[in-house]
């Protein structure tokens, strides 16, 4: 099997192309700076003088369309007329600058994607003119792409595992200058008598692309679990601790599982991102309950001389919602609640793990 993973070479060859564009690109920021930073005295000539700028870079984008086949393609004559239109509706210096900015791009970017996919709607028809593809039932799948030879020079790969092409379209396809310009790895799709090009993409745009997923994926998986309570969550937050009033007896009270639930409540209801009671993480299945002298969070018993209850959030709105609860008349305990710029909630382990 051919190995068409781009070498490093081809990207040392691609670079030339590159970097006209980065040049091009370049040079009309430069151009636009240059309308910004040195204005003249008159605000109408100065915008005349930007417009004139954009109107000969684009001549010369309809120039590079006209020599790469594209002066018809539809995506490139909207983006011109697109580049056109903004131009001619900028009224001040600094719109027609940032208008040959924007549009600019956009043109070069449309020139760039239309040529490539010329190239390959090409190759496509290359490869069904084949009687060979023509008489291919069974599915089959052919890659094509470009790499760079010993010698320098750039040479066309083909991979074709179930030998669907003749000799003559590959040898065609071997020596084409139009095959040999592709950027791109081209997967096409034979079944039925008939091909069909597949999505291309460079390898290297493949893995970055899916590397991409990957990271959001896991980054979407740790926010959940964050929110849930499955991994450590810090932030700004407020540390509680509740200790029992004595009764007229000197006797300390109870602290009651009814109790701890209504102010978990309120820090929820006061926006709290996650909470921690006596060192046991709350999630949705979480239940507080009184068991005897003993309270337990997540069917395990905690400390509550004192009870300690960590919220991450606002700390301010944190604290204020207590303040309905311990102002409460015969409220039995004493709160102590501090602010801290970083609160650190453990994770609650998952079912199974």
């Amino acid at each position: 099997m051919v190995d068409l993973m781009p070498k490093r070479s081809v990207f040392l060859q691609k670079l030339g192309t590159v970097g006209l564009v980065l040049l091009l690109v370049v040079n009309i920021l430069v151009l636009a700076r240059a309308v910004l930073l040195y204005p003249p005295a008159n605000s109408q000539g100065e915008a005349d003088e930007a417009r004139q700028a954009a109107y000969a870079l684009a001549a010369y984008y309809r120039r590079e369309a006209e020599r790469r086949g594209l002066s018809e393609n539809p995506a490139v004559r909207e983006a011109l007329a697109s580049f056109s239109y903004e131009v001619e509706q900028a009224v001040t210096p600094e719109a027609v600058a940032m208008a040959m900015t924007q549009q600019g791009r956009i043109v070069e970017a449309t020139l760039q994607r239309e040529e490539e996919a010329s190239r390959e709607q090409y190759l496509l028809q290359l490869i069904s003119s084949d009687p060979r593809v023509a008489a291919q039932q069974e599915p089959a799948r052919i890659l094509i792409g470009t790499e760079l030879g010993e010698n320098g020079e750039t040479r066309v790969v083909i991979e074709d595992p179930q030998g669907v092409l003749s000799p003559e379209t590959r040898s065609q396809l071997l020596n084409d200058p139009v095959v040999r310009g592709l950027t791109r790895l081209v997967e096409i799709q034979v079944a039925g008598g008939k091909s069909e090009l597949l999505a291309t993409r460079t390898l290297t745009a493949q893995i970055e692309a899916l590397r991409s997923e990957v990271e959001r994926l896991r980054n979407q998986l740790q926010q959940i679990m964050r929110a849930g309570g499955y991994a450590e969550l810090s932030g700004p937050g407020v540390v509680i601790k509740v200790e029992a009033k004595t009764n007229r007896n000197g006797e300390e009270q109870p602290i009651y599982a009814t109790d701890i639930r209504d102010m978990v409540n309120e820090l929820l209801a006061a926006g709290a991102l996650g909470v921690e009671v006596g060192g046991q993480r709350l999630v949705a299945t979480t239940s507080i309950r009184s068991v005897g002298d003993q309270i337990l969070v997540n069917q395990q018993p905690i400390v509550t001389r004192p009870l300690t209850i960590k919220a991450v959030g606002d700390p301010r709105v944190l604290k204020s919602s207590l303040d309905l609860i311990r102002n409460m008349p015969y409220f039995p305990y004493r709160l102590e609640v501090e602010e801290y710029p970083l609160v650190t909630l453990s994770a609650r382990q998952a079912p199974g793990v």
